[in-house]
């Protein structure tokens, strides 16, 4: 079995915010978690064009299979449930949307990690 990422490197926290439903209105309704031990990373890039230079910024997620904690927001242990597309990821006070989520294996069946690409 592989070793899982260090704690010393997950040193994030963030809300994973899950579309439950729409209230009357049909805005979305979010149901929220709380994800510890996590490692958020940033690519930061320039794309040239033909109407000029446009910022690309996109932050990748990491979340272990043995030492991240899901969490409600009272601070009680809950189910495991990872992020889906579309799903709001709020991290030091902004909003992200996540755009794809990759589970990485190592020599095992099931994932070491998953990497959470957002936007």
């Amino acid at each position: 079995m592989s070793r899982a990422i260090p704690i010393s490197l997950l040193v994030h926290r963030c809300i994973l915010k899950n579309q439950s439903g729409l209230d009357r209105n049909r805005n979305p309704v979010y149901e929220h978690t709380i994800l510890k031990q996590i490692r958020i990373g940033g690519t930061f890039k320039s794309i040239r064009g033909a109407y000029g230079e446009t910022q690309f910024d996109a932050l990748t997620l990491l979340i272990d299979e043995q030492n991240t904690v899901y969490e409600t927001v009272d601070g009680e242990a809950v189910e495991r449930k990872l992020p889906e597309e579309k799903d709001i990821i709020e991290w030091q006070g902004k909003e992200f949307t996540v755009r794809g989520i990759t589970p990485c294996y190592v020599q095992d069946a099931k994932p070491h990690h998953w990497e959470v690409t957002l936007e």
